[in-house]
């Protein structure tokens, strides 16, 4: 599936047009023995950079890493022992319509043309290009959980770097039924924002809250909670794409996947065939 990439290290800075190549098992051994350069936002307020120091310091542990600055990644990026991590819009072609996404990417570094060349570890949605909420940042720390140990899982089952839509993982259907789900309350479904309609359809506990107690329950390795991200357009459009994704705060995922939004009202978020599965984890 082709895919248009914009870096989002700069605000205008066109990467390129075609799909960037998977790493070969071969390239993704050779990571392991790599510097990770972790590229910075340009915009000072943005809490992508502090979240993603928080989130390296206590995560991380594959490779070496620094912190680096858009222009350094410049200089840096055809050094083969080098490996980046940053964040990329991403539009799909294919897709009935085109929106923009933003994902964490991890990229090997060498000789290639731009980023669009350079062989992929593995990406991961953050957010909708046009949304402007950084509250989602807040669950980064437990995103590069789940990256570090997805490409260690990788590495001893490398037909796993062709796994985009991280079917592993969900097929594992992990128990939740111990878990309080946690819900911001805006990223669900319209027909989905009462208590009393989820129950209906779920039959396990689940909770609205906000980004802060996310982030808390984050911060704290709150065990019994997992929380929900969407990664959707503010506006929903039909025919764009909505992910959902449920993960706990040591970085789990128990669930990944993505649908086309055919109704404004009951696709822009959780559906309610999705909460209908959500039982069997919790049986």
């Amino acid at each position: 599936m082709k895919r248009i990439i914009f870096s989002l290290l700069t605000f205008t800075s066109l990467v390129g047009f075609a799909q960037r190549p998977t790493a070969t098992p071969e390239q993704l051994e050779a990571f392991f023995t790599t510097t990770t350069y972790v590229i910075k936002r340009d915009d000072l307020m943005n809490e992508y950079n502090s979240y993603m120091e928080q989130a390296f310091e206590t995560a991380w542990k594959n490779t070496k890493f620094e912190f680096i600055t858009y222009a350094e990644f410049q200089e840096k990026q055809k050094d083969p022992n080098a490996s980046f991590v940053l964040l990329t819009e991403t539009s799909f072609l294919n897709d009935k319509v085109v929106t923009g996404y933003n994902f964490i990417s991890v990229v090997l570094g060498g000789d290639y043309e731009n980023i669009n060349k350079m062989p992929e570890i593995c990406s991961f949605p953050l957010i909708s290009s046009d949304t402007e909420d950084e509250e989602v940042m807040a669950t980064l720390p437990a995103i590069m959980k789940f990256i570090t140990q997805h490409i260690v899982t990788m590495k001893s089952n490398p037909k796993l770097l062709k796994d985009k839509k991280y079917k592993f993982y969900t097929k594992q259907k992990k128990a939740i039924v111990s878990k309080n789900m946690y819900l911001v309350k805006e990223n669900q479904t319209e027909t989905l924002q009462k208590e009393s309609a989820i129950q209906s359809l779920y039959k396990g506990k689940f909770t609205f809250v906000s980004y802060d107690d996310i982030a808390t329950a984050i911060a704290e390795q709150n065990n019994t909670v997992v929380f929900h991200i969407r990664v959707a357009a503010n506006k929903a459009t039909v025919g764009a794409r909505c992910y959902t994704i449920i993960m706990g705060v040591d970085g789990t995922l128990y669930y990944y996947n993505y649908h086309t939004i055919t109704n404004e009202k009951t696709t822009n978020g959780i559906t309610a065939k999705q909460w209908k599965a959500f039982n069997k984890f919790v049986k």
